[in-house]
């Protein structure tokens, strides 16, 4: 994604306007370069990717909605999980290729029976259209 869509010779997705597929990724982005998903998960965005976050928070009207929102944006729900531990190892990269990811495959580990999947409430799918209608005026 990152290789193809977020290069070095532009600053958001399509060039250097902001277009409707900024605002779908960005709520994404954005809970993944919070320092917290780092400390608590071992996963951080890229410099570059990191880079077009804080290009894109200020010039989005309503990007406050990612970060305050009465208990229920990205980042406070995601804060509010302090009773994770923290990770243990090296940080995995988001946005430098798959390689970089160590990402493993096989079976399950011994006697692994069941998945942990942590959701949010403020749901990234949902957000990115709520935001992308707040900024146009017509949501």
């Amino acid at each position: 994604f990152a290789k193809a869509f977020v290069t070095k010779d532009s600053k958001f997705l399509a060039g250097d306007q902001l277009t409707i597929a900024d605002y779908k990724v960005m709520p994404f982005l954005f809970g993944l370069s919070l320092a917290f998903v780092e400390k608590k998960t071992g996963v951080k965005l890229s410099p570059r990717l990191a880079q077009y976050v804080e290009d894109m928070m200020p010039l989005m009207k309503t990007s406050g909605i990612l970060t305050s929102n009465g208990g229920f944006s990205i980042k406070e729900f995601v804060e509010s999980k302090t009773d994770f531990p923290d990770y243990e190892g090296a940080a995995i990269v988001v946005g430098e290729g798959l390689a970089s990811l160590g990402v493993q495959t096989g079976a399950a580990k011994k006697d692994e029976k069941a998945a942990k999947i942590h959701g949010m409430p403020a749901s990234a799918n949902s957000v990115a259209a709520i935001v992308c209608a707040m900024d146009a005026g017509v949501g």
